[in-house]
């Protein structure tokens, strides 16, 4: 063995630029190997971080442009986003978020954190763990609640250095004043990626402008909800669908039927999708608001065929009727 491993040695420094192409070759084909098993493990192989996430499903609308055929994924407003919840009975609940930077102070100092606001339905849609106090309930989200917080763990650790007395404790979210109720458990994976934060949703039009959440043609909104006990996705589809015109009625404009100043037509989409990290739209579909289309829960986006992102591409569509009906497998 001694023998053969000196000889061996021998045979590299003889031949230095070849030992070295050898060995970075190899090198390189390890690497990229592991990348590639890398990234296969994590959308594809990994269980995903969300309880029941099978049943979960990511709802959308599209936007055809003018110059374009092809629809383009867009988010909900929240007048439409009401409208629909309040019709569908195919989901437990449909909750919607949505991220901004905030600036959080308090009296160690001011700094920049990424903010997810969500409606009161969020947290106990997603069975979110809670590490201390609670997550965000549908309380929290009506008018005249006393504004509540939920600090992810990473920001408790760094910020507060995992203090267990935080619950009670106010701090500043630009002007506001937030009460913590909550510290998410740090295996908790927030819809929208990288969270330190999360408001109610009463709380968007202080942060943004009062007119927020009345504006039904503001699209600023991604939306999920889990399906009931027994119901398909393929049923969710079918009644996502119907109410598309139902949606079409209550919020016939500016965009239904009609281009926007841009000369894009919007149209309703709702469908089952994956659901990455960092982003939640990943799949898509075309046809009236409220359309609906299929495909599993995943971490990460994928690029299929142009127009159906995320969906399997040989999925049949219903464009006959304007509405996408979609379902897909986990990859493409």
């Amino acid at each position: 063995m001694r023998t053969n491993l000196r000889l061996a040695l021998r045979a590299l420094v003889r031949t230095p630029l070849t030992s070295a192409a050898t060995i970075l070759t190899l090198a390189l084909g390890i690497g990229v190997t592991t990348t590639i098993f890398s990234v296969v493990n994590a959308t594809m192989l990994a269980p995903l971080p969300w309880p029941g996430s099978d049943r979960l499903m990511d709802l959308s609308m599209t936007v055809t442009g003018a110059d374009s055929p092809e629809p383009e994924l867009t988010v909900w407003s929240y007048p439409k986003y009401l409208t629909m919840r309040s019709l569908q009975r195919s989901y437990e609940d449909v909750a919607v978020y949505s991220t901004q930077d905030v600036l959080l102070g308090g009296s160690d100092g001011t700094e920049r954190v990424r903010l997810e606001l969500v409606s009161g339905s969020y947290f106990p849609l997603l069975r979110a763990p809670i590490l201390l106090g609670r997550g965000l309930q549908p309380s929290d989200d009506r008018d005249g609640a006393a504004p509540a917080a939920v600090l992810s763990h990473t920001l408790w650790m760094r910020r507060f250095g995992g203090d267990t007395a935080i619950i009670g404790r106010e701090l500043g979210v630009e002007t506001e004043r937030v009460t913590v109720v909550g510290v998410a458990s740090e295996a908790f994976t927030p819809l929208s990626g990288e969270v330190q934060l999360w408001l109610p949703m009463a709380v968007a039009p202080r942060l943004s402008y009062p007119e927020l959440l009345t504006e039904r043609w503001n699209h600023s909104f991604d939306a999920v909800g889990r399906l009931r006990d027994g119901v398909t996705p393929g049923s969710a589809a079918q009644e996502m669908t119907a109410l598309g015109t139902q949606v079409d009625a209550a919020h016939p404009l500016p965009e239904v039927g009609e281009h926007d100043r841009w000369g894009r037509r919007r149209d309703h989409c709702a469908r089952r999708a994956r659901i990455p990290r960092w982003r939640a739209p990943c799949s898509s579909c075309s046809g009236q608001w409220g359309a609906s289309c299929s495909s599993p829960v995943s971490t990460s986006p994928t690029s299929c065929s142009p127009g159906l992102r995320g969906a399997h591409a040989s999925s049949p569509c219903g464009w006959q009727s304007g509405h996408g009906v979609r379902r897909s497998s986990r990859s493409c």
